[in-house]
Order: structure tokens, then sequence, then C-alpha cells
């Protein structure tokens, strides 16, 4: 590896100090001078025809501003993108908890009053709640014009799959099911929107991308983009559940308009719960063919799903579950059908990990009950089949890097793998592969993200500001930024400065998704920066008279590489270019796209599913109560691949959040409903690890060499959710015998295996 100065340094967070002391502002922190207080009045009903909306009583109660319901809206703001919820119901309510009316008023009692002021008619309708039932011949039509509630029937076919199966030496066909779960998110959904006196609207929101909700609101209010400006402030988590324009952004919006002033809508725990959903429900059928010594050869996969609702954000989900097979193992022949059908529960969103985490527990499960079935050991399977540095898989995805075997192998052997048939009874230990693709879709029509762009300002005194449309979403993203501009300027990275995402002001970025913002972005910084280096270099070179090619920069210092001891101070150029050059700033322009790739079908499923994927490897050490069937994680540990780390404590902190949050998926989160309504809508019941509940934590950072980007990097933040899992999964067998196809893995279900078994 290229030896790096700040690059692959252990730095410190540079948001730490004002999260630490609670200095950060967050969008639920603002306030500002005549701020009203926005609610939404929710339907009671999971489907029902809105007969009448009658606001007069909650127009007249004192305090309050203004009051919208669907007849206020134009058809642009009714329909927000295909399958998206509109702002509020127009003709019909399709869960429990759709926003019918808005309100805002003085404060936050006289908005709640006002909504019990507001009388509804509805006429109930026939509901349902299951996919299974909404593809039936018959059930209730969700949404006018889909047939059978159908919303996508996705077909995949690689290779000869029948072929295949007849070719094995052994085929196994499971059933596995996985549920919906909640990001969970600290900070709950808010959006402040300032309409001003000249009619352009300013908004405020928790949200993963800034520049996207700016583009969807203005098209949504038939807006120019000029004219509307988001600004974000320290963000409380998201975790793919932030990533789209929602109702409340647009509510909050009209009602300034309609007000005169600025509005604010901030969520309840309950609202949240009740309306925000994350990952959706799996049912899957897996039929996997392999030799006798484990080599695989052939898959079919069957998903259903439900989409809730309304299915604008979650379509995605289908083409990255049907290809994530695909990701980790050579697989010559391999065939997916993906179903989704819409329902009238709440509309799901995408969750970290998006479809590729159900996806790994279901092969990963079946791929240990094959090496027991077969005798064989999990760890040599996976070593057998995995991916290799330029493979090209059976969807036509190009492998630039691959350090999979070698994650196998580290995580392995620092688990103690050797020993695991001499661990004590009811003690377990099992492990499982994953990988996710690094900036997801590489700008193809399937998500249109593959770009972003950085300004670098390097001020008189030396000290740099870096303008970016990314926010940090609790990741380290800007420690990232502003070691990567520290490298490029040779300067110390306490005198960089990044900027949170305003779009008046920095460049354009899609969001915070999808593995995408440190690759796309901070490539984009160091091109930036590279061109303010270039600017610093210039003066100089003309000074020394010598060529720009014949100087370096380090230590704050601009140097002639031949004779270092002639040097000049990095902000004494800056100086001279501003005031030698009749206001000249140093201000570097970079930007930064995806690497040409194919791009993925979403119809055939063909395509690279990324640059180049992340990869990596869990070992799991449980012990299993069999009195209670409670399981207690007591180890993890992890190998990823993440190319070039460009800080190992962040990358380190990535895998560790993601065991504590896939540790919860695996053993006790699961958002429950009773025809469509939320039964555990808050903290107290929705049942989540916390630091007390975590295990001991083994991470290994594996580097390799990728070549798809300037700084060879790939994601670290979504692809070890996955691993986690089944990993649980495969090392309670271990410990107890008993396998488990349902998450999660509670007690009570564990104790039933045991009854069966």
């Amino acid at each position: 590896m290229k030896e790096y100065s700040v690059l692959g340094k252990r730095v410190p967070r540079v948001d730490g100090p004002v999260k630490a002391t609670g200095e950060a502002r967050y969008t639920v922190d603002q306030r500002w001078p005549g701020m009203l207080y926005g609610k939404l009045l929710r339907s009671p009903h999971p489907h029902a025809r809105i007969l009448s909306v009658d606001t007069r009583r909650a127009e007249r109660l004192p305090g309050v501003r203004a009051v919208l319901t669907g007849k206020d809206l134009t058809d642009a703001e009714v329909c927000l993108d295909a399958g998206a919820e509109p702002p509020v119901a127009v003709d019909k309510v399709r869960y429990i908890g759709q926003a019918v009316a808005a309100v805002a008023a003085a404060d936050e009692y006289v908005a709640e009053e006002a909504l019990d002021l507001i009388k509804v008619d509805y006429e109930e309708l026939p509901s349902v709640f299951t996919p299974e039932e909404a593809v039936k011949e018959g059930a209730p039509s969700v949404h006018d014009g889909l047939e059978r509630n159908m919303v996508m029937d996705l077909a995949y076919h690689f290779g000869d799959v029948e072929k295949g199966f007849q070719e094995s030496g052994y085929v196994r066909e499971d059933t596995f099911t996985t549920p919906p779960v909640h990001p969970a998110y600290l900070e709950p959904l808010v959006s402040a929107a300032h309409f001003d006196s000249d009619g352009r609207l300013t908004v405020w929101s928790s949200t993963q991308g800034p520049g996207r909700l700016r583009d969807a609101l203005a098209a949504t209010l038939r807006m120019k983009q000029g004219e509307v400006r988001v600004i974000a402030s320290y963000f409380g988590g998201g975790f793919c559940g932030k990533t789209r324009i929602f109702p409340h952004d647009v509510c909050a919006a009209l009602l300034s308009k309609r007000a005169g002033k600025p509005v604010k809508i901030e969520y309840s725990r309950k609202e949240i719960f009740a309306v925000n959903r994350g990952g959706q429900p799996t049912a899957v059928r897996l039929k996997t063919g392999v030799r006798r010594d484990g080599t695989l050869v052939a898959m079919e996969c069957r998903l259903m799903c439900d989409t809730g609702a309304y299915f604008g954000g979650n379509l995605v989900f289908g083409y990255v579950f049907g290809t994530a097979p695909l990701m980790t193992y050579r697989l010559p022949n391999f065939r997916f059908q993906g179903r989704m059908a819409t329902t009238n529960n709440g509309p799901y969103q995408s969750q970290r990990g998006s479809g590729v985490t159900p996806a790994r527990f279901v092969v990963e499960s079946q791929i240990d009950i094959i090496a027991a079935d077969l005798g064989l050991d999990p760890v040599e399977m996976r070593v057998r089949n995995a991916l290799q540095s330029g493979d090209v898989t059976a969807n036509r995805s190009k492998i630039s890097s691959c350090g999979l075997s070698e994650c196998v192998r580290q995580a392995a052997a620092a688990a103690g793998w050797s020993h695991r048939d001499k661990l004590p009874p009811g003690r377990g230990m099992g492990i499982s592969c994953y990988a996710f693709a690094t900036a997801y879709s590489g700008g193809s029509s399937v998500l249109p993200s593959g770009y972003s762009s950085a300004f670098v300002h390097v001020h008189q005194d030396g000290t740099v500001t870096v303008l970016t449309g990314v926010n940090d979403n609790g990741q380290g993203i800007m420690t990232a930024l502003a070691q990567i501009a520290a490298e490029e300027l040779g300067v110390p990275v306490q005198n960089i400065r990044v900027t949170l995402p305003d779009t008046e002001i920095t460049p354009y970025d899609f969001g915070t998704m999808g593995s995408r913002a440190t690759y796309l972005a901070g490539n984009a910084v160091k091109a930036a920066a590279g061109d303010a280096r270039r600017q610093i270099f210039e003066l100089a070179a003309a000074r020394w008279q010598a060529r720009v090619e014949d100087l370096e920069i380090s230590d704050g210092r601009v140097r002639i590489k031949r004779d270092p001891q002639k040097s000049i101070p990095f902000a004494a150029l800056a100086q001279a270019s501003q005031l030698a050059g009749k206001g000249k700033p140093v201000l570097g322009k970079g930007y930064f796209s995806a690497p040409d790739t194919i791009e993925p079908n979403l119809k055939t499923g063909e395509g690279d599913m990324g640059p180049n994927l992340g990869f990596g490897a869990v070992v799991a050490e449980v012990e299993v109560d069999r009195q209670t069937g409670k399981t207690t994680v007591l180890k993890i540990t992890i190998a990823h691949d993440c190319g070039l780390p460009l800080n190992p404590m962040a990358v380190e902190g990535q895998l560790e959040g993601q065991i504590q949050a896939a540790t919860g998926e695996a053993l006790c989160e699961e958002r429950l409903t009773s025809r469509g309504k939320v039964l555990n809508p808050s903290f107290a019941d929705y049942r989540m690890p916390t630091a007390l509940d975590m295990p001991g934590v083994k991470p290994i950072i594996v580097e390799t060499i990728d070549t798809t980007s300037p700084l060879g990097i790939k994601e670290c933040g979504e692809g070890p959710q996955g691993g986690v899992a089944p990993a649980i999964a495969n090392a309670v067998y271990n410990a107890v015998g008993v396998r488990m196809h349902d998450l999660p893995m509670r007690p009570e279900k564990i104790m039933k295996a045991f009854e069966t078994t």
C-alpha cells in the first residue's frame, strides 16, 4: 500500500467535541422567531374512503394559523413520485396512521387540540395485510390499476439452473422468513419550512439527502430548484430510513406558505413507529445444488415481499435481494423470482443493507445446513466457493478486487475455529460471509446517484474549508473528508473544516445512502483539494522559477523536491494569492463519477452492482440456555475488506455499530402488527440490544488494492450488517443442534424448536 501521512491513520472525529459537549444543533433543536408548530391528523382505519373532512371548528380555534386537507393539493402535490404517499390523503386512506389533514398553530398544545376538532367521515373498505393474501384472486384492491396488487414480479435467470441441479451431487431446499424491523434512529423525523416574502422556500430537515430533497420539493411544489433551499443540521441517525421526501416535508412547506410563518413538524416516537417503516418482511424459498465436495453448482431463490400501502421507497429492494446471492460466491447457474405486493400495512422504506441483509441470512444459513449434511467444514466450503479478484459473476458484474478468502481465514483463525468442537455444552460457533456494493448502481437508471462534487477554499491563514453536499449520518464522513483534504494539501487535519450541506452554497450530491458517500464525495474532495494544491504550486513555481511538477508539500510547507531546504509556508502562498492576485482566492473545484460499468438492469438483474464490492466474514460465539432458550452472544470476530481504510478507528466503529444492530435483528427486533396496527410503537416495547448487551468484538481490517478510484476505498457501512444474523444462527445450531429458519430467534422459538428436534 502507498504510504500516507494522514490517510490510514487513527484520527479522532472532527465533530466529536461539539457532539460530546451538546453544542451540536440538530434539526429538532432549531427554533425561529414566530415559528408555528405543525401536527398531522392520522387515519384510524387501514383502508377507507374519505367522504368528507370538516375543518371549520379547527380553523376557528385561537392560535391556529393554517389548515391543510387533500382538497387543497394540486395534482403535482398529490403525487410525490411513482408509488409514493401524498402529503395528506385525498380520496382514500390506505393504512392506519396515514395523514388526512395538517394544522399549524402557535404551540403544540393548540395544534393537538385543533386535530381533535377536525371531523372526518369515512366509509370503511375491505383490507389486506399479507402479500400472500394480496395476490389472491378477488383480494381487496389497495391501488386502482394494479392487477392483484402486484407491484413487481422480477425474474432473473443466469446459466442453466435445471441442468445444474441434475449435475449436482446434493440438492437442498428450505424456507426462511425475516420480519419487519425498524431503523430506530434517535432523532425523530422532523422538518421545518419557511416561505419568505420573495416566495423562496427554505427547509431544515433531518434527511440523508439534502440535495435529493431539494429536487423533490421543487418538483412537487412546481418551483425552480434555485427557489428551494435545504439546509442540513447535525444528523441524529437514519440507517436508510430518511432517504426520501416524506409527507411532513411537503406539509411543513404548504402550511408555511398559507400561514406566512416558519412551520416545524416533528413526529412523536409513536408516529415514527406507526408510519415510517424499516425493512419489509420476507418469505423465501431457497434451493441449492452442490457437488459432494461442496462446490456450488446451481441455486434457485423465490421471494415474496410486502411493500406496504405505498411502494415508491422500496422498489429497488427486490433487485438488491435478487443479486445478493451472486455477490460472495462463484455461482454459475442462478434463478430468482421476486414478487412484491402492496397491502394495507404502513409503507416500508429502505433499511441499512436493504435486501442484502435478509438475503445473506437465507443463503448463509443454507450453506451451513449443506455443509453439515455433507460432513464438510463450513469454513473450507466458503473458501472453496469464494469469489476472487478479476471474476465476473453470472449476472456480468466485474469483481475489481476481493479479499473474501482472506477475511474467512483471518476471522476463523482469530476466533479459534479449530477449537470449535471443544467448546463446553451449550456453547457454539458459527460463520457467515457477506458482500455489499460500494456506491450502489454506479450512476445507473436504477438509482442515478453515481457522482459527487466538492469545493475546497483555502483561506489566507492557511486554514481550509471543504464544501460538499454529503451530510454525516454519524459514520464519520466529515472526518474522512477532512483527512483526504489534509493529505492532498499537506496540512494538519485540525486546519480543515468540513461544512454541513446547504443546497444554496454547497455543490450537489445525491445523499448519504447506498454506501456511496465516502467513495464518491471522498474522491471529489481529493480532486478539489488537488486543484487547490495546483494553484498553490503555481504561485510557488512562479516565485522560484521552478516547474510545478518539481514541487511537493508536507507539514504545511511547499518545497522544491531536489532542494527541500528551500521552502515557504502554505499559508503565505494562500495569502499571496489573495493579496497580490487582485483578490483571487484559492478555490479548488473537483468532481468524481463512478467508473464505467455495465448499468444494472432492474428487469434482467444483469450489470455491475457497483464500482466495487466490500467483502467480509463474521464468526459468532454464543451460549444457549436449554432451560429458557435464551441466546447470549459472547463474542463476534469480524474481518472486513474495505480496500484502503481511510481511518481504521472509524472502520472499526462502523463494524461495531452494525454488530449491535444486526444482533438485535437476529435475537429480538421485530415490529409487531395486528391488522395493520403497530403493537410495539416505542423503545420500551420494540426490543433492541443496549450497550450492556454488546458482545466482545474482535475487528480485523483486510486491505486490498482496488483500482476503481484514486483513493482505492470500498464500502464498510452496510455489508457487515448482513453477516451477523446468519453467523449467530449457525452458532446456535452448533451449540444446541436446532436450526432456526425464522428471525428473530427469540427464546420461545428456540424452545419450540427443542420440542420438534
